[in-house]
């Protein structure tokens, strides 16, 4: 009875282990010190004006490291390189004109389960937000699994006659190359897209090369990668939404959701000074 206990326990870990063949590994050591085998981007967009992403990383590394840093671009310029340098110019023109192609989105809700990592930037003057994962005291190697999961918003550009969701799925700015990019965007409510709603453009930063690596359903947008994604390297999705999908947002409500938070302390501040003048200050003595 005791042995086949042990055995029940070994037996799920044995019929559910990835382990990789030796010929895996073989050609797995001949991209460098870390490649990512596999890359799932889950993207769900919200019609109140955000979107959701889990990215759902495998990658080996062939040499021992502490871990992985990803890093977000927060100044998204359509026809500008990535690295453009931020102002406090295109910060404001952001907020004050959304229809504009120049955008600084927000990252939040950032979660990495299972693992240590510290947020960095993403501020005024630092347009780059920097998730570092890892233990400095432990170092990895061979396969691991990683989970990076936020909030993006301010990151629609609207149109005359649309709503567009164009989006760097791995950001551009990766050292390490991807063998397969597998993503699935849900459309909150369903909507029917045309073949003509939705691109998909992979490669160096400037191609304009459209592939048919993508499909749609109704409530779906999904595809891979057409190749291998190579060093700074990246993979754009473009789909032309309903003009109506995604109300924009008011220079009114942008900016006090934005900058409402200095008024909360000065709104106690000055609830105070009322009370005091009316009920705590010492009256003078006659």
């Amino acid at each position: 009875m005791r042995k086949l206990l042990l055995f029940s326990l070994f037996l799920p870990s044995f019929l559910f282990s990835q382990e990789l063949t030796w010929e895996e590994k073989e050609e797995l050591s001949s991209y460098g010190p870390v490649v990512f085998r596999n890359l799932e981007v889950n993207i769900e967009i919200d019609t109140n004006g955000f979107f959701t992403v889990e990215e759902n990383y495998s990658v080996y590394f062939n040499e021992s490291r502490h871990g992985l840093k990803r890093y977000f671009e927060l100044d998204y310029l359509i026809g500008q390189d990535f690295n453009a340098r931020p102002t406090v110019k295109k910060y404001l023109k952001s907020i004050f004109f959304p229809e504009s192609d120049s955008r600084r989105i927000e990252i939040t809700d950032i979660e990495v389960p299972e693992k240590n990592y510290v947020v960095s930037g993403g501020n005024m003057f630092n347009s780059q937000l920097e998730i570092k994962i890892g233990d400095p005291n432990i170092y990895v190697y061979d396969e691991q699994e990683c989970t990076i999961k936020y909030k993006v918003s301010n990151a629609f550009f609207y149109r005359d006659s649309t709503v567009d969701f164009y989006r760097n799925l791995l950001g551009g700015n990766w050292d390490i190359p991807f063998i397969n990019v597998d993503f699935n965007v849900k459309l909150q409510g369903g909507v029917d897209l045309d073949s003509n709603r939705y691109y998909l453009y992979a490669g160096p930063y400037g191609n304009v090369e459209e592939y048919k690596t993508i499909n749609a359903s109704k409530d779906s947008i999904y595809g891979t990668s057409p190749f291998e994604i190579e060093e700074y390297e990246d993979m754009t999705l473009l789909i032309h939404l309903p003009k109506d999908y995604v109300p924009p947002q008011t220079v009114k409500s942008e900016f006090w959701s934005r900058y409402a938070w200095p008024l909360y302390p000065l709104i106690c501040v000055v609830i105070f000074v009322f009370f005091y003048w009316k009920v705590g200050k010492d009256k003078r003595l006659v």
